[in-house]
């Protein structure tokens, strides 16, 4: 036994506990980031509607939970350069969903808020992701249902360390 153990121990050299529970944590967050990205493009093709890109969909859903915001601020918040984000705003505006105010503490800086219509549409996404959700909830098992509730409160720990 001993001369087995002594065989293995420099190919468990670089192991710890620590490392052990580093590699758990890589598996979590990969397995985590597989099913983030097909329910991310679940709800992408079950309820984003014919002529709306993802961007302008989360920027619907931006302004409808935070309020006005500066077009750098709707950037930062999606990961868009300024410019790419004016221009899906102006496009927006086109299609009447936002309107682009100035911003009266900075007048180089343009605020963009929702408009009645725009509204709308953010509601009807919302309806559309909890019904597409709740569809698949109705799916899972007791335990399963129970254990993404139990999972809700680090989700949103994990959401709010983004917006930071």
């Amino acid at each position: 036994m001993q001369a087995r153990l002594t065989t293995w121990l420099p190919f468990l050299r670089g192991f710890s506990l620590y490392n052990v529970s580093r590699m758990a944590s890589t598996r979590v967050a990969d397995q985590l980031g597989v099913a983030l990205t097909r329910l991310t493009n679940v709800l992408r093709e079950a309820v984003l509607p014919p002529g709306m890109n993802s961007a302008q969909a989360r920027t619907l859903l931006a302004l409808h939970d935070a309020g006005p915001q500066r077009v750098t601020d709707l950037a930062r918040l999606d990961h868009l350069k300024q410019p790419t984000m004016s221009a899906v705003v102006i496009r927006m505006e086109g299609l009447g969903w936002v309107r682009r105010l100035e911003d009266k503490d900075d007048l180089r800086a343009v605020i963009v808020r929702l408009t009645p219509a725009g509204e709308r549409i953010a509601s009807q996404l919302i309806a559309a992701r909890t019904t597409v959700l709740q569809s698949y909830l109705n799916t899972l098992s007791a335990t399963d249902h129970a254990a993404v509730v139990a999972a809700l409160p680090a989700l949103r720990k994990l959401t709010r360390r983004r917006e930071r």
